[in-house]
Protein backbone atom coordinates (compact mmCIF):
# COMPACT_ATOMS: atom_id res chain seq x y z
CA UNK A 1 0.00 0.00 0.00
CA UNK A 2 1.13 3.47 -0.88
CA UNK A 3 2.02 6.32 1.90
CA UNK A 4 -1.31 7.80 3.37
CA UNK A 5 -1.69 11.00 1.88
CA UNK A 6 -0.73 12.89 4.89
CA UNK A 7 2.92 11.01 4.68
CA UNK A 8 3.30 11.63 1.17
CA UNK A 9 2.76 15.57 1.57
CA UNK A 10 4.96 15.20 4.60
CA UNK A 11 7.80 13.76 1.91
CA UNK A 12 6.82 16.10 -0.40
CA UNK A 13 8.40 18.79 2.46
CA UNK A 14 11.35 17.32 3.16
CA UNK A 15 12.54 17.56 -0.51
CA UNK A 16 11.04 20.88 -0.37
CA UNK A 17 13.26 21.53 2.48
CA UNK A 18 16.04 19.78 0.94
CA UNK A 19 15.66 22.11 -2.51
CA UNK A 20 15.33 25.69 0.21
CA UNK A 21 18.72 24.26 2.39
CA UNK A 22 20.34 23.61 -1.24
CA UNK A 23 20.89 19.90 0.59
CA UNK A 24 22.24 17.04 -1.63
CA UNK A 25 21.48 14.09 0.70
CA UNK A 26 18.07 14.06 2.96
CA UNK A 27 20.08 12.95 6.17
CA UNK A 28 21.31 16.66 6.03
CA UNK A 29 17.85 17.81 7.32
CA UNK A 30 18.69 15.16 10.38
CA UNK A 31 20.02 16.87 13.24
CA UNK A 32 22.82 14.47 14.78
CA UNK A 33 24.49 14.49 18.47
CA UNK A 34 26.94 12.21 20.74
CA UNK A 35 24.96 9.35 21.85
CA UNK A 36 26.42 9.98 25.39
CA UNK A 37 23.82 12.92 25.34
CA UNK A 38 20.87 9.96 25.03
CA UNK A 39 22.58 7.27 27.05
CA UNK A 40 25.75 9.11 29.30
CA UNK A 41 26.99 5.41 30.08
CA UNK A 42 26.29 3.40 27.33
CA UNK A 43 28.07 6.41 25.42
CA UNK A 44 31.21 5.94 27.47
CA UNK A 45 34.34 4.14 26.20
CA UNK A 46 34.37 2.25 28.72
CA UNK A 47 30.86 0.67 28.02
CA UNK A 48 31.31 0.95 24.10
CA UNK A 49 33.93 -0.58 21.84
CA UNK A 50 33.56 1.58 19.41
CA UNK A 51 31.96 5.34 18.68
CA UNK A 52 27.86 5.81 18.25
CA UNK A 53 26.11 8.81 17.15
CA UNK A 54 22.34 10.01 17.53
CA UNK A 55 19.92 11.01 14.89
CA UNK A 56 16.64 13.00 16.28
CA UNK A 57 13.54 11.64 13.75
CA UNK A 58 11.40 13.60 16.29
CA UNK A 59 9.74 15.36 13.09
CA UNK A 60 9.33 12.35 11.31
CA UNK A 61 5.62 10.99 11.33
CA UNK A 62 4.74 7.96 12.92
CA UNK A 63 4.31 5.47 9.87
CA UNK A 64 7.65 6.97 8.44
CA UNK A 65 9.40 6.12 11.48
CA UNK A 66 8.00 2.67 11.52
CA UNK A 67 9.41 2.34 7.81
CA UNK A 68 12.40 3.24 8.93
CA UNK A 69 12.88 0.99 11.08
CA UNK A 70 11.15 -2.25 9.07
CA UNK A 71 14.44 -0.82 6.66
CA UNK A 72 17.11 -0.86 8.95
CA UNK A 73 16.49 -4.48 10.64
CA UNK A 74 15.77 -5.65 7.01
CA UNK A 75 18.99 -4.48 6.27
CA UNK A 76 20.81 -6.24 9.35
CA UNK A 77 21.94 -2.89 10.46
CA UNK A 78 23.37 -2.20 13.97
CA UNK A 79 20.88 0.39 16.19
CA UNK A 80 18.83 1.25 18.94
CA UNK A 81 16.34 3.99 19.72
CA UNK A 82 15.76 6.20 22.43
CA UNK A 83 12.04 7.92 21.84
CA UNK A 84 12.77 9.21 18.65
CA UNK A 85 16.11 9.27 18.52
CA UNK A 86 18.22 6.94 16.52
CA UNK A 87 21.31 5.41 17.61
CA UNK A 88 23.65 3.96 15.54
CA UNK A 89 27.94 3.09 14.90
CA UNK A 90 29.38 6.08 13.60
CA UNK A 91 30.70 3.67 10.83
CA UNK A 92 27.28 3.38 10.05
CA UNK A 93 26.25 7.03 9.46
CA UNK A 94 26.50 7.10 5.76
CA UNK A 95 24.56 3.72 5.49
CA UNK A 96 22.07 5.42 7.58
CA UNK A 97 21.86 8.35 4.71
CA UNK A 98 21.26 6.08 2.35
CA UNK A 99 18.52 4.44 3.78
CA UNK A 100 17.03 8.07 4.07
CA UNK A 101 16.99 9.16 0.61
CA UNK A 102 15.53 5.48 -0.63
CA UNK A 103 12.57 6.47 1.83
CA UNK A 104 11.93 9.73 0.41
CA UNK A 105 12.47 8.50 -3.49
CA UNK A 106 10.08 5.80 -2.78
CA UNK A 107 7.21 8.06 -1.50
CA UNK A 108 7.38 9.96 -4.60
CA UNK A 109 7.43 7.01 -6.75
CA UNK A 110 6.28 7.52 -10.44
CA UNK A 111 5.74 11.03 -10.04
CA UNK A 112 9.79 11.54 -9.38
CA UNK A 113 10.59 10.05 -12.93
CA UNK A 114 11.40 13.30 -15.28
CA UNK A 115 11.41 15.75 -12.06
CA UNK A 116 13.66 17.71 -9.76
CA UNK A 117 15.48 14.18 -8.54
CA UNK A 118 17.97 12.06 -9.74
CA UNK A 119 19.45 9.17 -8.19
CA UNK A 120 22.58 7.01 -7.55
CA UNK A 121 22.81 3.38 -9.09
CA UNK A 122 25.09 2.90 -6.81
CA UNK A 123 24.64 3.23 -3.32
CA UNK A 124 20.58 4.31 -4.32
CA UNK A 125 20.98 7.95 -2.92
CA UNK A 126 18.74 10.78 -3.79
CA UNK A 127 20.09 14.33 -4.86
CA UNK A 128 18.87 17.61 -6.43
CA UNK A 129 18.46 17.72 -10.28
CA UNK A 130 21.53 19.57 -10.71
CA UNK A 131 23.79 17.44 -8.94
CA UNK A 132 25.05 14.77 -11.99
CA UNK A 133 27.65 12.56 -10.63
CA UNK A 134 27.06 11.01 -7.03
CA UNK A 135 29.47 12.75 -4.50
CA UNK A 136 30.13 9.31 -2.54
CA UNK A 137 30.60 6.77 -5.57
CA UNK A 138 31.41 8.96 -8.33
CA UNK A 139 28.81 7.57 -10.69
CA UNK A 140 26.57 9.20 -13.07
CA UNK A 141 23.48 9.70 -11.81
CA UNK A 142 20.23 8.74 -13.24
CA UNK A 143 16.64 9.74 -13.29
CA UNK A 144 14.62 7.45 -12.14
CA UNK A 145 14.74 5.53 -8.59
CA UNK A 146 16.89 1.76 -8.65
CA UNK A 147 14.33 0.52 -6.32
CA UNK A 148 11.46 1.10 -4.79
CA UNK A 149 10.50 0.36 -1.28
CA UNK A 150 7.27 -1.16 -0.26
CA UNK A 151 5.71 1.12 1.66
CA UNK A 152 3.12 -0.42 4.33
CA UNK A 153 0.28 1.01 6.20
CA UNK A 154 0.22 -0.83 9.75
CA UNK A 155 -2.40 -0.71 11.94
CA UNK A 156 -0.56 -0.33 15.21
CA UNK A 157 -1.28 -0.59 19.13
CA UNK A 158 -0.03 1.67 21.41
CA UNK A 159 1.49 0.22 25.09
CA UNK A 160 2.18 2.96 27.84
CA UNK A 161 5.05 2.10 29.73
CA UNK A 162 5.19 5.46 31.59
CA UNK A 163 5.63 3.37 34.94
CA UNK A 164 8.72 1.97 34.02
CA UNK A 165 12.08 3.17 34.70
CA UNK A 166 14.67 4.83 31.88
CA UNK A 167 16.77 1.50 32.20
CA UNK A 168 14.10 -1.21 31.43
CA UNK A 169 12.55 0.78 28.54
CA UNK A 170 16.34 1.04 27.42
CA UNK A 171 16.64 -2.86 27.66
CA UNK A 172 13.07 -3.16 26.17
CA UNK A 173 14.67 -1.26 23.35
CA UNK A 174 17.79 -3.36 23.24
CA UNK A 175 15.71 -6.33 21.64
CA UNK A 176 13.02 -5.02 19.99
CA UNK A 177 16.13 -3.39 17.98
CA UNK A 178 17.45 -7.05 17.46
CA UNK A 179 19.53 -7.27 20.51
CA UNK A 180 22.63 -5.85 18.80
CA UNK A 181 25.88 -7.27 21.15
CA UNK A 182 27.49 -3.68 20.59
CA UNK A 183 25.01 -2.63 22.87
CA UNK A 184 25.42 -5.57 25.29
CA UNK A 185 27.47 -4.23 28.14
CA UNK A 186 25.51 -0.81 28.19
CA UNK A 187 22.31 -3.06 28.46
CA UNK A 188 23.63 -4.68 31.49
CA UNK A 189 24.63 -1.76 33.28
CA UNK A 190 21.11 -0.66 33.10
CA UNK A 191 20.05 -4.09 34.40
CA UNK A 192 22.25 -3.70 37.50
CA UNK A 193 20.96 -0.24 37.77
CA UNK A 194 17.28 -1.99 38.54
CA UNK A 195 18.43 -4.62 40.42
CA UNK A 196 18.56 -7.45 37.80
CA UNK A 197 21.25 -9.67 38.54
CA UNK A 198 21.85 -10.93 35.01
CA UNK A 199 20.16 -9.84 31.06
CA UNK A 200 19.72 -11.93 28.72
CA UNK A 201 19.46 -10.94 25.73
CA UNK A 202 16.31 -11.83 23.26
CA UNK A 203 17.02 -11.61 19.37
CA UNK A 204 13.38 -11.30 18.17
CA UNK A 205 12.55 -11.32 14.12
CA UNK A 206 11.94 -8.23 12.20
CA UNK A 207 9.29 -5.75 14.20
CA UNK A 208 8.87 -2.21 12.53
CA UNK A 209 8.17 -0.55 15.86
CA UNK A 210 8.48 2.99 17.23
CA UNK A 211 8.80 4.71 20.15
CA UNK A 212 6.62 8.08 21.18
CA UNK A 213 7.98 9.13 24.40
CA UNK A 214 7.41 6.58 26.96
CA UNK A 215 4.83 4.63 24.51
CA UNK A 216 6.02 2.42 22.33
CA UNK A 217 4.02 1.38 18.82
CA UNK A 218 3.98 -1.69 17.15
CA UNK A 219 1.66 -3.25 14.89
CA UNK A 220 -1.28 -5.05 16.16
CA UNK A 221 -0.99 -8.19 14.51
CA UNK A 222 2.48 -8.74 16.97
CA UNK A 223 1.23 -7.05 19.91
CA UNK A 224 0.27 -9.88 21.72
CA UNK A 225 3.97 -11.17 21.71
CA UNK A 226 5.43 -7.75 22.14
CA UNK A 227 3.67 -7.69 25.56
CA UNK A 228 4.28 -11.19 26.38
CA UNK A 229 8.06 -9.45 26.53
CA UNK A 230 7.18 -6.60 28.15
CA UNK A 231 5.36 -9.03 31.12
CA UNK A 232 8.61 -11.05 30.91
CA UNK A 233 10.68 -7.76 31.34
CA UNK A 234 8.31 -6.30 34.42
CA UNK A 235 8.85 -10.15 36.42
CA UNK A 236 12.48 -9.63 36.01
CA UNK A 237 13.34 -6.13 37.15
CA UNK A 238 11.59 -3.52 39.57
CA UNK A 239 9.69 -0.42 38.09
CA UNK A 240 10.60 2.90 38.77
CA UNK A 241 10.20 4.13 42.21
CA UNK A 242 7.96 6.48 43.14
CA UNK A 243 9.15 10.33 42.07
CA UNK A 244 7.23 11.74 44.62
CA UNK A 245 8.14 9.51 47.65
CA UNK A 246 10.48 10.11 50.46
CA UNK A 247 13.43 7.85 49.75
CA UNK A 248 16.26 6.91 51.51
CA UNK A 249 20.15 6.09 49.79
CA UNK A 250 22.40 3.08 50.97
CA UNK A 251 26.49 3.44 49.97
CA UNK A 252 26.49 0.12 48.75
CA UNK A 253 30.37 0.49 46.47
CA UNK A 254 32.27 -1.07 48.82
CA UNK A 255 29.83 -4.45 48.77
CA UNK A 256 31.28 -7.70 47.18
CA UNK A 257 29.79 -8.67 43.95
CA UNK A 258 28.46 -11.49 45.48
CA UNK A 259 26.73 -9.81 48.36
CA UNK A 260 25.29 -6.96 46.07
CA UNK A 261 23.94 -9.50 43.64
CA UNK A 262 22.11 -10.96 46.83
CA UNK A 263 20.98 -8.18 47.96
CA UNK A 264 19.76 -7.13 44.58
CA UNK A 265 17.58 -10.81 44.31
CA UNK A 266 16.50 -10.68 47.55
CA UNK A 267 14.81 -6.99 46.91
CA UNK A 268 13.48 -8.78 43.89
CA UNK A 269 11.84 -11.24 45.75
CA UNK A 270 10.40 -9.57 48.35
CA UNK A 271 8.92 -6.90 45.54
CA UNK A 272 10.74 -3.92 47.06
CA UNK A 273 11.40 -1.11 44.45
CA UNK A 274 14.89 -0.22 44.31
CA UNK A 275 17.54 1.62 42.11
CA UNK A 276 20.91 1.38 41.96
CA UNK A 277 22.98 4.28 40.91
CA UNK A 278 26.47 4.20 39.08
CA UNK A 279 28.11 5.58 41.56
CA UNK A 280 27.49 2.66 44.13
CA UNK A 281 24.21 3.96 45.58
CA UNK A 282 21.29 2.03 46.33
CA UNK A 283 18.32 4.06 46.56
CA UNK A 284 14.81 2.82 47.93
CA UNK A 285 11.16 3.98 49.81
CA UNK A 286 11.55 5.82 52.98
CA UNK A 287 8.68 3.49 53.94
CA UNK A 288 10.51 0.24 53.11
CA UNK A 289 13.59 0.69 55.32
CA UNK A 290 12.34 -1.61 57.92
CA UNK A 291 12.08 -4.54 55.19
CA UNK A 292 15.65 -3.25 53.86
CA UNK A 293 17.45 -3.37 56.73
CA UNK A 294 16.26 -6.70 57.37
CA UNK A 295 18.26 -7.78 54.15
CA UNK A 296 20.92 -6.32 54.51
CA UNK A 297 21.25 -7.66 57.60
CA UNK A 298 20.85 -11.39 56.18
CA UNK A 299 23.27 -10.48 53.74
CA UNK A 300 25.93 -9.39 55.79
CA UNK A 301 25.23 -11.48 58.34
CA UNK A 302 24.09 -14.97 56.46
CA UNK A 303 24.56 -17.55 59.06
CA UNK A 304 22.17 -15.78 60.92
CA UNK A 305 19.90 -16.38 58.14
CA UNK A 306 16.67 -17.95 59.32
CA UNK A 307 14.92 -21.74 58.17
CA UNK A 308 13.40 -20.42 54.79
CA UNK A 309 9.66 -22.00 54.03
CA UNK A 310 8.60 -25.68 53.49
CA UNK A 311 9.39 -26.38 50.16
CA UNK A 312 12.12 -23.97 49.14
CA UNK A 313 15.75 -24.45 47.95
CA UNK A 314 17.67 -24.73 50.93
CA UNK A 315 20.83 -23.65 49.06
CA UNK A 316 21.28 -21.44 46.28
CA UNK A 317 23.89 -24.11 45.00
CA UNK A 318 20.75 -25.72 43.99
CA UNK A 319 20.44 -23.49 41.15
CA UNK A 320 23.00 -25.52 39.39
CA UNK A 321 19.77 -28.33 39.34
CA UNK A 322 17.07 -25.33 38.35
CA UNK A 323 19.01 -24.47 35.51
CA UNK A 324 19.53 -27.99 33.83
CA UNK A 325 16.22 -28.29 34.27
CA UNK A 326 14.88 -25.65 32.11
CA UNK A 327 17.66 -25.83 30.28
CA UNK A 328 16.23 -29.08 29.06
CA UNK A 329 12.49 -28.12 29.33
CA UNK A 330 13.55 -25.07 27.03
CA UNK A 331 15.37 -27.79 24.47
CA UNK A 332 12.66 -30.30 24.93
CA UNK A 333 10.00 -27.18 23.83
CA UNK A 334 12.11 -25.96 21.01
CA UNK A 335 12.30 -29.11 19.34
CA UNK A 336 8.67 -29.74 19.57
CA UNK A 337 7.68 -26.59 18.30
CA UNK A 338 8.99 -27.70 15.12
CA UNK A 339 7.92 -31.31 15.14
CA UNK A 340 5.06 -32.09 17.21
CA UNK A 341 5.55 -36.01 17.49
CA UNK A 342 9.19 -35.84 18.39
CA UNK A 343 9.58 -38.82 20.86
CA UNK A 344 12.93 -37.64 22.45
CA UNK A 345 11.34 -34.36 22.66
CA UNK A 346 8.53 -35.99 24.44
CA UNK A 347 9.89 -38.27 26.79
CA UNK A 348 12.38 -35.10 27.97
CA UNK A 349 9.44 -32.87 28.40
CA UNK A 350 7.76 -35.28 30.70
CA UNK A 351 11.06 -35.69 32.31
CA UNK A 352 11.48 -32.15 33.08
CA UNK A 353 8.06 -31.57 34.04
CA UNK A 354 7.69 -33.87 37.16
CA UNK A 355 11.67 -32.41 37.57
CA UNK A 356 10.07 -28.69 38.40
CA UNK A 357 7.12 -30.15 39.81
CA UNK A 358 9.28 -31.95 42.58
CA UNK A 359 11.46 -28.40 43.33
CA UNK A 360 9.98 -25.77 45.72
CA UNK A 361 10.68 -22.22 43.91
CA UNK A 362 13.85 -21.77 43.44
CA UNK A 363 16.53 -19.29 44.89
CA UNK A 364 16.01 -15.89 42.86
CA UNK A 365 12.19 -16.95 41.70
CA UNK A 366 8.79 -15.15 42.39
CA UNK A 367 6.91 -18.08 43.61
CA UNK A 368 4.21 -16.49 41.18
CA UNK A 369 6.40 -16.76 37.98
CA UNK A 370 7.97 -20.31 39.16
CA UNK A 371 4.38 -22.14 39.46
CA UNK A 372 2.87 -20.55 36.03
CA UNK A 373 6.37 -22.08 34.47
CA UNK A 374 5.35 -25.68 36.65
CA UNK A 375 1.72 -25.47 35.25
CA UNK A 376 2.80 -24.62 31.76
CA UNK A 377 4.93 -27.69 31.61
CA UNK A 378 2.97 -30.16 33.65
CA UNK A 379 -0.06 -28.72 30.70
CA UNK A 380 1.78 -29.50 27.94
CA UNK A 381 3.02 -32.45 28.96
CA UNK A 382 -0.27 -33.77 30.02
CA UNK A 383 -1.33 -32.49 26.00
CA UNK A 384 1.40 -34.27 25.07
CA UNK A 385 0.61 -37.82 26.07
CA UNK A 386 -3.38 -37.81 25.06
CA UNK A 387 -4.34 -40.43 22.70
CA UNK A 388 -5.17 -38.38 19.87
CA UNK A 389 -3.64 -35.15 20.46
CA UNK A 390 -4.22 -31.40 18.63
CA UNK A 391 -0.81 -30.98 16.72
CA UNK A 392 -1.41 -27.26 16.53
CA UNK A 393 -2.12 -27.35 19.87
CA UNK A 394 0.65 -28.65 21.35
CA UNK A 395 3.13 -26.62 18.73
CA UNK A 396 1.21 -23.31 20.14
CA UNK A 397 1.93 -24.27 23.53
CA UNK A 398 5.16 -25.57 23.34
CA UNK A 399 6.31 -22.25 21.40
CA UNK A 400 4.78 -19.85 24.31
CA UNK A 401 7.17 -21.83 27.01
CA UNK A 402 9.41 -21.91 25.02
CA UNK A 403 9.51 -18.20 24.55
CA UNK A 404 9.13 -17.73 28.42
CA UNK A 405 12.19 -19.95 29.56
CA UNK A 406 14.00 -18.13 26.59
CA UNK A 407 15.59 -15.61 29.04
CA UNK A 408 16.13 -17.93 32.07
CA UNK A 409 18.68 -20.14 30.23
Amino acid sequence: MPPTDETRTWFDDVRARMVAAKATRVGELVVRGAADEVFPDVGDEDVLDEPVLDMDFADWPLDARLLLEQELQIRNMEHIWHGARLVVPTRLESTVDDVLDELVASARGSEAVGGSTRWCPSCEGEFVAEVETCPDCGVALVDSPPRAIVVVELETRRIDLSGWSDETRFMLAHQLAGGWPLFDRGVAWAASAVGMAAYYRQQPPTLAHAWEGTTLIVPASRADQVEAWVAGLENAVELALDPDADKLAYDVEDMSDESLTLLLESLMTAGIPHELSDDGELFIHESDETAVEGIMDKVEYPDELPAQEEGELEDPDDGLEVQEVLSDVFEATDRLTHDTRNPDAMLALAEGADRMAGLGVPFGFHREQWDSLVEQATGLRAIVEEDDPDRGVIADRAEVLRDALRPLV
